[in-house]
């Protein structure tokens, strides 16, 4: 569901540490977790360690980042599975940990715990009510005749503390969701009402139109609190990174102990477009 870079990603804004003279102390390495169930599929994991903010960025160095040989351990509470580790190449770097037995059901709570060189992490998630979506229909752009955007509405449900992720992946051969422009909805603000949303793509933190005919698998996402806190403040320093004048100076908000990162759990309705 996500790129396992921004973990590797996480690391390098997390855990800088920056003096007048720019000399880097001594660094001691944090696990970083990017993990997820949805109801109905297994639990999967990426693991990497974090890097200081001064190391170099390439294919070799991310390689050597990832944790391969961890004991990866999901509970529901009555059911208990170690993860295996799997290669899959439409991850860079392709390695996973991934379940077979347990699945996500909605309402369940799932405790993560992974151990590493003596070391534990740890974290726990649950799988909110999927929230559907009322209607979804592509709207041309008045300025671009040959693309528009993705409109949905849905109706948020009165007195509950609702959060969302919205994720989308193009073409029948894509395997992998990425996060569209504004992801991430704090349902707390429209608490009850039904709303309609502009949905575009993601480029480099900018909008991007859907073009004509392609075909857009849309998936809506419900949170918990402290997902959607790790998520949004995620974005929050993404976005403002770009700008040295707009920095929050704020850390991730993870909600793994003894680590970095997001154990997630997501209550999802898949949704499946061709725009015309």
């Amino acid at each position: 569901m996500f790129k396992s870079i921004i973990i590797i990603g996480i690391g390098l804004f997390l855990f800088a540490c920056q003096t007048d003279d720019f000399e880097t102390p001594s660094y001691n390495q944090k696990i970083v977790v990017d993990g997820w169930i949805e109801q109905g599929q297994p639990a999967r994991v990426f693991l990497t360690l974090s890097s200081p903010y001064f190391s170099e960025v390439d294919s070799a160095s991310l390689r050597k980042l990832v944790l391969t040989r961890a004991k990866v351990t999901v509970y529901d509470g009555l059911n208990e599975e170690i993860l295996t580790l799997r290669n899959n190449s439409d991850y860079f770097p392709p390695y996973i940990y991934e379940g077979t037995n347990l699945m996500g059901e909605i309402g369940h709570t799932y405790n993560l715990k992974v151990e590493y060189g003596g070391r534990i992490v740890s974290s726990t998630t649950q799988i909110p009510e999927p929230q559907k979506l009322d209607s979804i229909w592509f709207k041309i752009d008045t300025e671009a005749d040959t693309a528009g955007n993705i409109m949905i509405r849905f109706s948020d449900k009165l007195g509950i503390d609702n959060f969302y992720r919205i994720l989308a992946k193009k073409g029948l051969k894509s395997k992998k969701y990425a996060p569209v422009f504004l992801p991430n909805l704090d349902g707390r603000i429209i608490d009850g009402q039904s709303v309609t949303l502009t949905i575009s793509e993601e480029n480099k933190r900018d909008i991007k139109l859907f073009n004509v005919n392609d075909t857009i698998n849309l998936k809506f996402c419900s949170i918990d609190h402290n997902t959607f806190k790790f998520w949004n403040s995620i974005y929050s320093e993404l976005n403002n990174s770009q700008n040295p004048f707009a920095s929050t100076n704020a850390h991730v908000i993870s909600n793994v102990q003894g680590g970095f990162g997001v154990w997630a759990g997501y209550g999802v309705n898949t949704y499946r477009i061709v725009c015309k």
